[in-house]
């Protein structure tokens, strides 16, 4: 079968794998895009609409979520921190590049009750 799957590793050990996944069955391959100091792990999928994150809060840890993106990925990059929106709780910035030779930024946010001043 032709199954994607990710495994996450501990770098200090590289032996055995903290959790591996099996996410599709497409062939295209999977770009990984670490945030070392969110601990989150963006998956974009080459040909996919869809947008994979893991946050890592530990060895037993482990959140997962995805996200739409309009456009059908080819190429992806975490954009500098300097220019996130902050008072919009935005704790990311993707760059998908699709197809067409279009850029899509796609904001992860995390939502809020309130803002505080």
């Amino acid at each position: 079968m032709r199954d994607r799957e990710y495994s996450l590793f501990d770098p200090r050990n590289f032996t055995k794998s903290i959790k591996t996944q099996r996410v599709d069955t497409n062939t295209g391959t999977l770009i990984p895009l670490v945030d070392r100091s969110r601990n989150i792990v963006y998956l974009a999928g080459r040909g996919d609409m869809t947008l994979r994150w893991v946050e890592i809060g530990g060895t037993s840890t482990l959140v997962e979520g995805n996200a739409p993106i309009p456009v059908t990925t080819l190429g992806a990059a975490l954009a500098p921190p300097s220019i996130l929106n902050l008072m919009k709780a935005e704790i990311n910035r993707v760059i998908i590049l699709s197809k067409d030779d279009i850029v899509v930024p796609v904001a992860m946010e995390i939502p809020r009750r309130q803002y505080i001043d």
